[in-house]
């Protein structure tokens, strides 16, 4: 909301010529206030079309929630209905098969960490036999 000092304070400052203002001084200022209302405008068009994206993309998402919603609904029933069963079963061996490999993945972590740890005690071994073995 606007005062009327804001207002006031908006007023451009034209010279006083014989017959008016200065011409050259009001078309320049009408220029530049065209300018600005043309790039607020497109301002404004762009964001329309943000929200309208943004709209678009909230109303999907919903739609996917409710789904989601709804399968969840169906598969955790009890008694589990028949359709819900399958889809039930094949997210547990969905699960199952992903912590199958994350488990794979650190015991193979594991085991390479032992072999180095075993190679270099190895090594370690074989020096001091070597060194035994060399002295008089």
């Amino acid at each position: 909301m606007t005062t009327a000092d804001e207002v006031e304070e908006l007023r451009p400052g034209f010279d006083v010529t014989w017959r008016g203002y200065d011409r050259q001084e009001v078309q320049s200022y009408l220029r530049c206030v065209e300018t600005e209302l043309r790039l607020l405008t497109a301002e404004r068009e762009a964001a329309r079309a943000h929200a309208s994206d943004v709209t678009r993309i909230l109303e999907a998402v919903a739609e996917e929630n409710r789904d989601l919603r709804a399968r969840i609904d169906r598969i955790c029933r009890t008694p589990i209905e028949p359709d819900g069963l399958a889809e039930r079963l094949g997210r547990m061996v969905e699960l199952a098969k992903e912590e199958a490999v994350a488990l794979v993945s650190e015991a193979a972590e594991e085991a390479a960490t032992t072999r180095e740890r075993v190679a270099a005690q190895l090594r370690e071994a074989q020096a001091h036999l070597a060194a035994l073995t060399q002295s008089p």
